[in-house]
C-alpha cells in the first residue's frame, strides 16, 4: 500500500541519518543504532554491529550503551 511504501521510504532516510550521526561520533547515535541491529530495527539483525556501535558509545560512558554492549558480550559468552 501507499502507508507501507511511505513507512519504508522514511524508515531508510532515518536510518541514513543515524548512520551518519552515529559515524560522526555521537554517541546516542551510536547506541540507538546499535539497538536497531539488535532488533531488527529497519535493518537485519546483526549481533558483531550491534557491539561494534554500542562499543563505541560505552567507550564514551553511555550508561545505556554499557548495559546493552555486556549483555551481548554475556549471550555470546
Amino acid at each position: 500500500t501507499e502507508e507501507d511504501d511511505l513507512r519504508k521510504e522514511l524508515t531508510k532516510t532515518g536510518m541514513q541519518n543515524l548512520q551518519s550521526f552515529a559515524e560522526q561520533g555521537d554517541e546516542i547515535a551510536q547506541h540507538y543504532l546499535g539497538i536497531c541491529y539488535l532488533n531488527g530495527y529497519g535493518v537485519e539483525p546483526n549481533i558483531e554491529t550491534v557491539l561494534l556501535w554500542c562499543g563505541k558509545a560505552a567507550e564514551k560512558g553511555h550508561p545505556k550503551a554499557m548495559y546493552v554492549y555486556s549483555l551481548c558480550l554475556k549471550h555470546l559468552g
